[in-house]
């Protein structure tokens, strides 16, 4: 064959003994086919002998592709014989004949491959008919037929007295069988297959199919001196017409070795058959490639579609080597891919990777810009593996998502979560466009999330994301599902991160700001860790913050006027700022430094204390100056802290500060006052109010050059304006830069 040429060429290139073929337009050239050597038919007793006259012209076989059509038409009667039985020690009858077969055979031209599966499809028909003996208890009816198709090592001619060649122990068989047990005409259509293991691939250089039909009879041996016969004058007719039996070999494999195949119309690779390449295997423009079996892409080697490719339900891709898919091109994947720690898999068109699909990644896996990977099944990188998106990565709903490597998707891309995503353990997911956890979606992070600087990552209603491993947002997170970061979880916000769901944002493990924290009007979010607002960080919080863990400010916290923070939890600031124009209602308030001011309400079952390096100011929303500050619950102003009282007008809490306290008051610390009008002299203020009594008083007033004095009632603080200002020392100065707050009486005064 011409195949065998090509064939020894692959050998010396790829070191393999599969032969090499290139596809013949549409479809390979057959590796190995069958010759028709000889066919007969002949008279077969039960003891498996062939006998003498073979009747040559009952049997034939002819060339069909790379195997062969067989047929045959034969008639035997029954008789019988006397004869002296050994063992049973008596003279019994024995059939002369008992049944015929049909052989065939011939070589195998070409080399057989591990993987190769010969088919036998048969189509038959059986004619029986029964002479009723004499004496009826010796009546048997009864006919059995057998198909032996097999591939032995060496050439076969039959010969008589000669064992059949399904008795010579072939390297590989497969028999189908049937009987009737009523005289009649009956037919048989079915198939019956073998594979070719690997093993003795190469030696099987020979095939042979065998047909018999024969009469089993338990009298022929059991010791009866039946002059009768239970089939005496019986007769079968096998017909096989012509073509009936059509035996044929589906090649396992094609093995290209350094060179380029390409298929322009359509090419199958039947289920249980192989594609190796070593070379080029290319489905060209507007051909299609439909893969059923394996395909093997080794080191070197590349498969390239730039046209319509399916891989079918129970097909296998392993690629060491490279696949890609063109701009322009389909690649639908429903069986298993592979990507070894050499391969490469490139996606520039659509590569849709449906229900029965997984691919696993060990290797690289490139998504273009401009590309589509749309994934229904499961998709793996594997530890060491690598997946990059530059287009557009969709997980669809039901499938999955685990990455062990490295996910990246690029700036300019998206990837889109419908099903399940999650990072392993020692897995990183870094986005640098746009990630979305669509509704439905569940997205659970082991390992690492990296959300870049101008990223967007969104979760959708009805979406959640969980972290258990680290997450570093330096772009933009908008959360409208459920956020968790869980117990053991670290999450570093250095960009912006927004809550607008009412599904909410969890913290259970360690969150830090040194960005922005939004939690909208529409926002539910519950701290049950550690959360961190860092120098330079900031949480706004116009929703409801359940606080039952720990937050400690030492940025800038913003509780808008419909903003709620709450819970069993405590609430600590050591530095940076906290405004309150809603409710900030924990167990614990403690301010060790910083600034604190707003027009809301402070509560606390512990109390709120004001501790030394705290400036309190009252302040109006809107950027007014002058406001209410209710503090429900005992308040204490500590030496070494300070509050602020600004006076625009005579209407407390909205032309004057008013420190408003349900509860008691214990004062020290410093007192400063700054005009922004002229009061008339005598003038009356009451600044603070304590409904359960006023302890301790202001240890310095700082009245900014006013002649003012103080009195202390039992429920409340005033001041009377007694002469017109005297410009006073530096000592706002010095105090507000003691507190880090240089720049805070600027900014109240503009």
């Amino acid at each position: 064959m011409s195949a065998l040429t090509l064939a020894q060429r692959a050998r010396a290139a790829a070191g393999t003994a599969l032969a090499v073929l290139p596809l013949s337009s549409a479809s390979l050239a057959e590796a190995a086919s069958l010759l028709p050597d000889y066919s007969l038919a002949a008279e077969y007793t039960n003891s498996g002998w062939f006998m003498g006259g073979f009747d040559d012209g009952a049997a034939s076989a002819a060339t069909f592709n790379d195997g062969v059509t067989l047929s045959g038409d034969k008639t035997v009667s029954d008789s019988l014989f006397w004869r002296y039985d050994d063992y049973y020690g008596a003279t019994v009858r024995r059939a002369d004949v008992t049944g015929f077969a049909f052989g065939w055979g011939g070589a195998v031209d070409g080399a057989m491959r591990g993987g190769d599966l010969v088919t036998a499809d048969f189509s038959f028909e059986l004619d029986f008919t029964h002479t009723t003996p004499t004496y009826p208890a010796y009546d048997y009816t009864h006919a059995s037929w057998e198909l032996n198709v097999g591939f032995i090592g060496h050439p076969y001619t039959p010969e008589p007295y000669q064992n059949t060649p399904s008795t010579l122990s072939p390297l590989t068989s497969a028999s189908a069988y049937g009987s009737v047990d009523a005289a009649g005409v009956y037919t048989w259509n079915d198939s019956i297959s073998l594979m070719i293991d690997d093993w003795y691939a190469a030696d099987a250089g020979h095939w042979y199919a065998v047909l018999t039909v024969y009469w089993p009879d338990p009298l022929a041996r059991s010791g009866y001196e039946d002059t009768q016969g239970a089939h005496n004058g019986d007769t079968l007719r096998l017909t096989v017409p012509d073509g009936g039996i059509r035996l044929g070999i589906t090649p396992s494999s094609s093995t290209l070795a350094g060179e380029t195949v390409v298929n322009t119309s359509l090419y199958v690779l039947p289920s249980s058959s192989m594609l190796r390449t070593a070379g080029t295997f290319r489905n060209a423009a507007g051909a299609e490639a439909r893969i059923e079996g394996d395909a093997d892409i080794s080191e070197g080697g590349l498969m390239e579609n730039l046209g319509l490719l399916r891989a079918m339900g129970g097909s296998r891709f392993n690629n060491y080597g490279g696949m890609t898919n063109g701009a322009t091109a389909t690649m639908e994947l429903d069986g298993d891919v592979y990507v070894g720690d050499s391969g490469q898999f490139v996606n520039e068109g659509l590569l849709r990777a449906m229900g029965g699909s997984r691919i696993t990644n060990d290797g690289r896996i490139e998504n273009r810009a401009g590309a589509t990977l749309e994934q229904h099944g499961g998709i793996e990188v594997g530890n060491g593996g690598a997946l990059v998106n530059e287009g557009l990565l969709r997980a669809m709903g039901g499938a999955s998502f685990n990455s062990y490597g490295r996910t990246e998707n690029r700036s300019g891309a998206t990837f889109e979560s419908y099903g399940m995503t999650a990072v392993g353990n020692d897995g990183t997911l870094v986005n640098e466009g746009l990630l979305r956890a669509m509704g439905g979606a569940s997205m659970s992070n082991y390992g690492n999330i990296e959300n870049r600087a101008g990223a967007t990552l969104s979760t959708a209603v009805g979406s959640n994301l969980d972290n258990y491993g680290r997450f570093d947002n330096d772009g933009h997170v908008d959360n409208m599902g459920t956020l968790l970061n869980a117990m053991g979880g670290a999450m570093h916000n250095r960009g912006t991160m927004t809550n607008s769901s009412p599904d909410t944002l969890i913290n259970d493990g360690f969150m830090v700001v040194e960005g922005v924290l939004t939690n909208t009007a529409s926002g539910v979010a519950h701290n049950n860790g550690d959360l961190e607002i860092a120098d330079g960080g900031a949480l706004v919080n116009d929703g409801l913050l359940n606080n039952d863990g720990y937050i400690d400010n030492q940025g800038a916290v913003t509780v808008g006027v419909t903003g709620i923070i709450r819970g069993s939890g405590a609430y600590a600031q050591s530095a940076g700022s906290t405004r309150v124009d809603g409710l900030l209602d924990v167990a614990e308030l403690d301010f060790a430094g910083g600034l604190l001011t707003g027009d809301g309400v402070l509560t606390s079952a512990g109390g709120v204390l004001i501790g030394s390096g705290t400036m309190l100011a009252p302040s109006g929303v809107g950027g007014a100056r002058s406001g209410r500050l209710d503090v429900v619950g005992d308040f204490t102003l500590a030496d070494g802290a300070a509050l602020s009282i600004d006076l625009d007008g005579t209407l407390a809490g909205s032309s004057y500060d008013w420190l408003a306290i349900d509860g008691s008051a214990t004062l020290a610390g410093d007192l400063f006052l700054d005009f922004a009008f002229t009061p008339l002299a005598g003038q009356v203020f009451t600044f603070l109010t304590a409904s359960n009594g006023i302890s301790g008083r202001f240890g310095h007033v700082h009245a900014d050059g006013w002649d003012v004095s103080l009195s202390y009632g039992d429920n409340a603080v005033s001041l009377t304006l007694a002469a017109a200002p005297v410009p006073e020392a530096d000592s706002w100065a010095l105090l507000l830069a003691g507190l880090g707050l240089i720049g805070w009486r600027a900014r109240r005064r503009a």
